[in-house]
C-alpha cells in the first residue's frame, strides 16, 4: 500500500484491492432529482461499471476491485494497483454476467490508472474533464469487499493539486475494493476514479481525475 505526502504533510493510501441536490422549480411544484438521487440512472450507469478480479500464472486470486467503461464501448477503466500484476482477470456486470480482459492498452502507476480491452459492447460511460467544484454532490458506483456495484454519496470536499498530485477529495464512502470505481456528479457523469483514502482521517477519499485517464487514452493512441 503506498502513499503520497501533499503540502500539509497528509498521507493518503490507495486501497487495498481484496476478494443533486433537489430543487424546488415553483411553490407546490414537484421536487426535480439529480443522478445522485435517481434510483433509475443509477441502475442505468450501474450497467457500465464492474467488479475485477484479477489471477495470477497459477490461476490464483490476486487482487478485487472495481471498473468501468469509457471512452469507447470496450474499454475498461481501473485503478493500476489493481491490476498491475495480473495474469488474467474474470470482470463481472451488475446482471451477474462475467466477461474476460482481452487486452491491455495503458498502464500507469504513478497516476494509479489503467485502460484494458474488453470482451463485450458496452455503452460508455460519460466523462467529464472538468474539476468538479467544492460542495458539489457526488456518488461513487465501486464494488467494495467483494460486493457487487454498492451506491454510495456525499460531496466534492477539493478538486486541484496536492504536493506536486492532481487529485479529488470527496466524502462517498469507499472500502477495500472500490478501487477503479466511478465518482460521478450529479448529472451522471464520471469526474474520476477511486484510488485511496486519506490516513487519519474520518471520511475524506481519494479519486484521480478523469482528465488524467483521457490524456492517458489519447496518448495511447487507441
Amino acid at each position: 500500500m503506498r502513499g503520497k505526502t501533499g503540502a500539509a504533510a497528509a498521507v493518503w493510501l490507495r486501497l487495498p484491492a481484496v476478494i443533486g441536490v433537489a430543487a424546488v422549480i415553483m411553490a407546490g411544484a414537484a421536487q426535480a432529482s439529480g443522478f445522485c438521487t435517481s434510483p433509475e440512472e443509477i441502475a442505468q450507469a450501474a450497467q457500465s461499471v464492474f467488479r475485477i478480479e484479477t489471477y495470477d500464472a497459477s490461476g490464483r486470486n490476486e487482487a478485487s476491485g472495481s471498473g468501468f467503461v469509457a471512452l469507447e464501448n470496450d474499454i475498461l477503466v481501473t485503478s493500476c494497483h489493481v491490476v498491475v500484476n495480473m495474469d488474467s482477470a474474470v470482470v463481472t456486470g451488475d446482471d451477474g454476467t462475467c466477461y474476460q480482459v482481452t487486452g491491455t492498452i495503458a498502464l500507469d502507476e504513478d497516476l494509479d490508472i489503467a485502460l484494458l480491452r474488453l470482451s463485450g459492447d458496452f455503452t460508455p460511460l460519460v466523462c467529464r474533464a472538468e474539476l468538479p467544484q467544492r460542495g458539489e454532490t457526488a456518488a461513487v458506483i465501486a464494488s467494495p469487499l467483494g460486493l457487487l456495484n454498492i451506491v454510495t454519496s456525499g460531496n466534492i470536499c477539493f478538486a486541484g493539486t496536492v504536493g506536486e498530485t492532481q487529485l479529488i477529495l470527496f466524502t462517498a464512502p469507499v472500502s477495500k475494493g472500490s478501487s477503479g470505481g466511478a465518482l460521478f456528479n450529479d448529472d451522471g457523469e464520471v469526474t474520476g476514479v477511486v484510488t485511496g483514502t486519506f490516513n487519519d482521517t474520518q471520511n475524506i477519499n481519494v479519486a484521480v481525475p478523469i482528465e488524467q485517464v483521457i490524456r492517458l487514452y489519447e496518448e495511447a493512441g487507441t
